[in-house]
């Protein structure tokens, strides 16, 4: 009986270690595999004091990870960054370069699969320095005018790409809005980069002084010109012509009616003296004669 005990407690040893390595086995591969897709930060890694990348690169690359899924719910953007390495350009020109998936550290039990884009074009250039000249440039309502513009210092030192700096003809202040007032004024503005691109001032400190007058609208002036553009109007004298209107003293004229000579146009009906020709009733006088025969007899 003993002995049987003895045997029944060395195969349960047996089955709870079976157990156990199942459980562990499934704690661990239970979940199986899977896969990642993130976008992680991509970093320029070596290049020269001197030298300055022109083009615009991602500042991101896909990467798909694969791995254990209880290792990749652990796993997060911040803990990873895609390395690419330029530290061997020395002078201007296009370069290739690939991003290798070997370069990315992971945690262990996970693997890169992809990365997109897995190849970069970069556009390098030296870095320069130049004396540029700076104009003010502002931002004032319609009508508002600017005289005797002045900027302290006329030119700054600018440092940027070589490419860039030997075709800037010059720099334009930040937005300068002097308080609407008329007279003299100070501002003191900013260096404006331009857009996009990697110029930046030698000095940071630099301070730039602007000074003009300015001039309100003259909107007074404009009333007068408007009037005088109304007196032409006046112009309309033809209306004189219309005097006949307001000089009804003009129905004396009427007796003369010099000006309306033309009604002497009706004089014309004296042609009805052509009625005269009535006056062949005076052939009639001829009877008469006759009246005096019979007044004879």
């Amino acid at each position: 009986m003993g002995a049987f005990l003895a045997q029944v407690r060395k195969f349960n040893l047996h089955f709870w270690a079976v157990i156990i390595a199942v459980a562990l086995w499934l704690q661990v591969h239970g979940q199986g595999e899977g896969s990642l897709s993130m976008d992680v930060p991509l970093q320029v890694q070596g290049l020269p004091s001197d030298m300055v990348i022109v083009n615009d690169l991602p500042d991101h690359v896909r990467v798909t990870v694969s791995g254990l899924q209880t290792r990749l719910k652990d796993l997060h953007q911040k803990d990873l960054s895609v390395p690419i390495k330029v530290s061997d350009i020395t002078t201007p020109g296009v370069v290739e370069r690939a991003l290798q998936a070997s370069a990315i550290s992971l945690p262990v039990g996970l693997r890169i699969e992809k990365v997109q884009p897995d190849r970069l074009e970069l556009q390098v250039d030296r870095l320069v320095t130049r004396s540029i000249p700076v104009n003010a440039h502002f931002e004032l309502p319609k009508g508002w005018e600017v005289r005797s513009v002045s900027v302290e210092p006329a030119r700054v030192e600018l440092i940027g790409p070589e490419v860039w700096l030997d075709t800037l003809i010059e720099v334009e202040t930040t937005p300068v809005r002097p308080e609407l007032k008329a007279g003299a004024f100070k501002a003191r503005p900013g260096v404006e980069s331009p857009s996009g691109k990697a110029i930046r001032l030698v000095d940071t400190k630099i301070e730039i002084e602007v000074h003009g007058i300015l001039q309100a609208p003259v909107v007074q002036s404009k009333l007068p010109v408007s009037e005088s553009t109304e007196s032409p109007a006046s112009p309309a004298s033809p209306g004189s012509p219309e005097s006949p209107e307001s000089p009804e003293s003009p129905e004396s004229p009427e007796s003369p009616g010099s000006p309306e000579s033309p009604e002497s146009p009706e004089s014309p009906e004296s042609p009805e003296s052509p009625e005269s020709p009535e006056s062949p009733e005076s052939p009639e006088s001829p009877e008469s004669p006759e009246k005096q025969r019979g007044m004879e007899k």
